[in-house]
């Protein structure tokens, strides 16, 4: 029997249609469903959508009002006949402006969706509620952000400075060290001077002979063969004094945004390698993994803590078995160990032959919408990623190995036949290689499954046990309590998911299988109020443009739990290197490696409970004969340090855990908010740690943002927790712009019937009639720049079942169940190094370029 495997990530990669019947003929069946969006979510009140009403927000007066916040916006700007051809194009939308309450230190970030900055360049403003610009982030590039320097009302301001663009604005709570520094007004620097360093001398006197004084520029301090100082000359200044009419606090503000203005253009110059500010002084140092403030899992598992003892050890090598990797991806570019590649079949295999020696992933879906899922990528990432090294994003066990082992190809599904492969090559056994690695893998990760197991898969993972290899896969994505394969077997770790508040995923399979659970996000919350989506963030790749991009990406699923629990092994191993299979399970079923989650002991939904990173190390101590750092001491945590309940939100839970050893426990709690915070208790023990229920009381307050303070104080420390929340008018609820609902043949992707709906108190609802029995799929999106297709970087999307792992539905009888989650396409950007990537900022999109069947 040929068994298909498919990937437990919530990836873009379809799963393959058995059959289409019925797909081109219309029936007597009905189909609909219920889109929702979470309540923190706004829309530009100007898109270019032929079906939009737009609402200009193009001046003070007239700046849209933002009661939500944090929040996250879509929108779109254009200057005048740039960009497709919309209700915006004669005049344009170069200006769009948002009145919004910010708390001290909340960041501004702008997401430039376009994939061509050269042309299509838009700008972050922040400006006083009189209108006059306070601070500007100017770069060229996919990101700009700004962070409010104390609280009060401000002028968010969107400016298309050149062509046209979707863009997603959000505001949330993150350490400002992390946004990124360029063009800035509020930096220090000198007004009206650059430092220009040309790509060579000659460069640099056609410069002078051509171009200076068109420019507006002067040379003051020659530096030879490195960069020179220019001074912008009277000329300079008054031409690019009229190109804006901005209103300044000042004087030298004016003189300043001006000089960036002047810079940027510079920077366009093709005989100029770079151009700069002339900085006062810079930044004492860029903080290490960019992203790593946005990685909530890794506190959420005590992660930190266990740093303190081990990052991990290149002897410990972890097999993924998956799409294969990026090995020139600049997180894992020095981090593999003897990979290979078992796709037998060349119809699934994509490089034209069968089993080879290179794992590299060249894309399991290319020309599907968004592209491939680099889905084995992702799962590296997390597991050993490089850290400290000023990129991206933070692996769990960052010192360890990965052995990659490429065993999904076209549309992310393999054979169960190469993975028993891959797996006895993993383990150090025969296997249709002839090969054996020198050093056998101590873990071997599926984020995998099917429905069903074959007996050479399971002799394989039993022999590979019996040698004492940790085996993890994905419990699956199917919300029930559907068995999945290899997960379900007595040998194998099944990992289910939790979110950000330790509560199982809604996409997250349970039952008696279950051994343990993980973090694997949330695509639609941001409770943490951080601006983006609880998600898992890690190392992938983008080819929806025709080559490979490097990049980062938030995503969900099992198969981002499954990693988590890996990585926590190798730096198990690091500590214990005898550390067994069987010594895993032992330690597991004790409770020592894990916080209890649900009912007492196991359960189906968590299993033994979510894994903890400093138990797990602390527990190899133990084994491995005190020759271990010892424990560290008590010390009180939190799940989360801010609490986000936005406009709507009553309730939310927080954990609050003793981090190390020793006696810990909650002696008081005090908040700031004169009683509009409420505590109770969630599930606490006799030390009072555990979850408590925080809620906010709405009804005595006025409209406004809010926020206080929650102090949790033990005998050790004290930990405060942000919350904040927001009282409006009238209750309103997310909307992420008009929807065009499709219905879509999942074997051709050609949309069949297509309704276009608006939200409705934070959902949407939608309906296809006369649909014929067979399979669909249903997929919505918003088309802000009115290009004709759903889904584009900046825009709205959403699938059944979810976004990230779509579901063909068999439609066999009218169905009225068929809803799912919408949410922007906010995955982030990460400026790859140079030789990698060219300097660029690269955006990793959830989905996009679906075709609108009859937009015109």
């Amino acid at each position: 029997m040929r068994l298909i495997y498919f990937c437990f990530f919530m990836s873009l990669s379809l799963l393959t249609a058995c059959n289409g019947a019925g797909l081109d003929s219309l029936g007597g069946l009905s189909l609909s469903g219920t889109l929702s969006v979470p309540a923190n979510t706004a829309i530009d009140s100007d898109v270019n959508s032929q079906d939009s009403q737009p609402i200009g927000n193009n001046s003070v007066e007239t700046a849209q009002i933002i009661r939500t916040n944090p929040v996250i916006l879509g929108g779109y700007a254009s200057q005048a006949n740039a960009g497709a051809v919309g209700v915006l194009t004669p005049n344009g939308d170069d200006q769009d402006l948002f009145r919004i309450d910010l708390q001290t230190g909340q960041t501004i970030r702008l997401f430039v969706a376009s994939n061509d900055l050269d042309r299509n360049d838009l700008d972050l403003l922040l400006l006083n509620d009189a209108g006059e610009v306070i601070d500007a982030s100017t770069n060229r590039s996919h990101l700009e952000s700004l962070y409010a320097p104390q609280g009060g009302r401000y002028i968010i301001e969107v400016l298309a400075h050149q062509g046209a663009s979707n863009y997603v604005l959000s505001v949330g709570y993150q350490d400002n060290t992390h946004t990124q520094q360029g063009l800035r007004l509020s930096s220090d620097f000198m007004p009206e001077q650059t430092t220009l360093k040309f790509k060579s001398a000659t460069d640099d006197a056609d410069f002078q002979a051509y171009d200076a004084v068109a420019f507006g520029w002067e040379k003051i301090a020659d530096g030879g063969e490195q960069r020179s100082l220019y001074q912008l000359n009277a000329q300079g200044k008054q031409a690019l004094a009229a190109t804006r009419s901005l209103s300044f606090t000042n004087d030298e503000m004016a003189a300043k945004y001006h000089t960036l203005m002047a810079i940027k253009q510079l920077q366009q110059h093709e005989n100029i390698d770079y151009a700069e500010p002339n900085f006062i002084y810079h930044a004492l140092r860029t903080p290490n993994d960019s992203l790593y403030h946005l990685q909530w899992h890794y506190p959420l598992i005590q992660l930190p803590q266990a740093w303190e003892i081990t990052t991990g050890t290149a002897q410990v090598v972890v097999a993924v078995l998956d799409t294969g990797i990026l090995s020139n991806h600049p997180d894992l570019h020095y981090k593999i160990y003897d990979g290979y590649d078992f796709i037998s079949s060349i119809s699934i295999a994509m490089d034209g032959d069968g089993i080879d020696n290179n794992p590299y992933d060249l894309g399991s879906s290319p020309d599907a919408p968004g592209g491939s899922s680099f889905h084995g990528t992702h799962v590296a990432g997390t597991i050993a990623a490089a850290s400290n090294n000023n990129t991206g994003t933070a692996g769990i066990s960052w010192g360890s190995l990965v052995m990659p082992m490429r065993v999904l190809g076209k549309n992310s599904a393999g054979t169960d036949f190469d993975i028993e492969q891959a797996v006895r090559y993993a383990a150090g056994l025969s296997n249709a290689s002839g090969k054996i690695p020198a050093h056998p893998a101590d873990v071997i990760n599926l984020s995998l499954g099917g429905d069903e197991i074959s007996k050479g898969l399971r002799s394989a993972i039993d022999e590979a046990y019996n040698k004492g290899i940790v085996i993890l896969a994905a419990a699956g994505n199917n919300g029930n309590a559907t068995v999945s394969y290899p997960a379900a077997l007595d040998n194998v770790v099944s990992v289910a998911a939790v979110d950000i508040n330790r509560k199982r995923a809604s996409y997250s399979n349970y039952g008696a299988s279950i051994d343990i659970a993980a973090p694997g996000g949330a695509s639609t919350a941001d409770l943490n109020g951080d601006g983006a989506p609880d998600g898992i963030i890690s190392t992938v790749g983008n080819d929806s443009s025709g080559q490979i991009k490097l990049s980062y990406a938030s995503s969900i699923g099992t198969s981002m739990a499954t990693p988590h629990v890996a990585g926590v092994i190798a730096l198990m191993k690091s500590v214990y290197p005898s550390l067994t299979a069987q010594d895993f399970f032992g330690l597991l079923r004790a409770g020592e490696l894990t916080d209890d989650l649900g009912p007492v002991g196991k359960d189906d939904s968590f299993g033994y409970g979510l894994i903890n990173a400093q138990k797990a190390v602390n527990a190899v101590n133990v084994l491995a004969g005190g020759n271990a750092v010892a424990n560290s001491p008590a010390q009180l945590m939190v799940s989360s340090r801010t609490l986000n309940f936005g406009l709507n939100s009553s309730s939310l839970s927080l954990n609050v855990s003793n981090g190390g050893d020793g006696l810990l426990s909650v002696e008081r709690i005090t908040e700031t908010s004169g009683g509009a915070v409420k505590i109770s208790d969630g599930g606490l023990n006799a030390q009072r740690l555990g979850t408590y229920f925080i809620s906010v009381d709405r009804d005595r307050l006025a409209a406004g943002a809010y926020e206080a303070t929650l102090s949790f104080i033990s005998n050790v420390n004290t930990v405060d927790v942000r919350v904040v929340w927001q009282v409006g008018v009238s209750q309103s609820t997310g909307n992420v712009g008009q929807q065009y609902v499709l219905l879509v043949n999942p074997d051709t992707m050609a949309t069949l019937q297509q309704v276009s709906v608006a939200a409705n108190q934070g959902q949407y609802r939608y309906r296809f009639d006369d649909v014929a029995a067979g399979r669909y799929l249903v997929i919505s999106g918003s088309d802000n720049d009115n290009n004709g297709t759903i889904c584009d970087l900046g825009e709205s999307c959403g699938a059944y079942l979810t976004l990230d792992s779509p579901n063909p539905i068999q439609l066999e009888q009218s169905r009225s169940d068929i809803s799912f989650d919408l949410n922007y396409n906010t995955n982030f950007l990460v400026k790859t190094s140079a030789d990698l990537n060219q300097g660029l900022y690269q955006i990793y999109p959830v989905y996009q370029r679906l075709r609108l069947k009859s937009l015109y």
